[in-house]
């Protein structure tokens, strides 16, 4: 007859990490401020090409640039968004 005893439970919460853990490294905060400013200079140019007579008239570059925008944009965006996520995680 099997025991009618209750068992013990675990618990399932999840362990903090340690602070030294989440704390994020200084120089990834700086390599992530350096590719952040690298793309933004990039989207500046792309920006610049597609505003060139070259790029105006010509249907299939003008087409290219906004690609190549949309690439950088999309780089950058989740770049940004990881950065202040880290700034945030520092705060805590």
């Amino acid at each position: 007859m099997p025991s009618s005893a209750p068992k013990p439970q675990q618990s399932k919460r999840p362990t903090k990490p340690s602070q030294a853990a989440s704390t994020p490294n200084p120089a990834t905060i700086q390599k992530l401020e350096r590719d952040i400013a690298e793309l933004e200079q990039t989207l500046k140019s792309i920006h610049a090409a597609m505003l060139e007579p070259e790029a105006t008239y010509d249907a299939g570059r003008l087409s290219e640039l906004q690609t190549q925008q949309n690439q950088v944009q999309v780089q950058l965006d989740s770049l940004i968004e990881k950065y202040i996520q880290m700034l945030e995680d520092n705060d805590q």
